[in-house]
């Protein structure tokens, strides 16, 4: 049977794990995001992103829906 250590150790490696996993995924959204406007205002100089977009950016970068 396994100590109580070993069950928090193993714990913590799960959830250090989960988290670097996640935080990748979350900045490599943004990234592609960033990309993708970057592209939008270069072939359109005029055009403005939907509010959409930029909520959607303000979302992943800030982790929580902003308000207002």
């Amino acid at each position: 049977m396994p100590s109580f250590v070993d069950i928090i150790t193993k714990f913590f490696r799960f959830k250090t794990f989960y988290y670097r996993v996640l935080s990748t995924e979350v900045i490599a959204e943004v990234v592609a995001l960033t990309k993708a406007l970057n592209f939008y205002l270069n072939e359109f100089p005029h055009a403005t992103p939907s509010k959409a977009v930029t909520k959607k950016a303000k979302v992943l970068v800030l982790g929580k829906s902003p308000t207002a």
